[in-house]
């Protein structure tokens, strides 16, 4: 029986690209009601809870912006649509 003096490759480890993450942010707006914009956060994010979406909110009345998740470029898209289509104002932009 021969022995193969070949040595099996490892696998090559990788960091997870972050190109392709993308921040969404909700963007101040001073058409709505606080409480509405909590309730729209809430709805559209199920694991965000009042406070959560609370600080959110005042976050991005008091800075003109607020990060609320971070996701791949096309669940980051349909958050972002889901907010329009509450005439919430918000953008996507890369991680860097």
């Amino acid at each position: 029986m021969l022995l193969s003096t070949k040595s099996v490759p490892k696998p090559i480890l990788t960091k997870p690209n972050h190109k392709h993450y993308f921040k969404v942010l909700l963007l101040n707006d001073n058409i709505h009601y606080k409480t509405q914009v909590i309730n729209i956060l809430m709805r559209a994010f199920n694991d965000m809870n009042h406070i959560e979406a609370n600080d959110k909110t005042e976050e991005a009345h008091k800075q003109g912006q607020s990060i609320l998740r971070i996701y791949p470029q096309y669940q980051a898209e349909q958050f972002c649509e889901t907010l329009h289509s509450h005439s919430l104002k918000s953008i996507i932009e890369p991680v860097l």
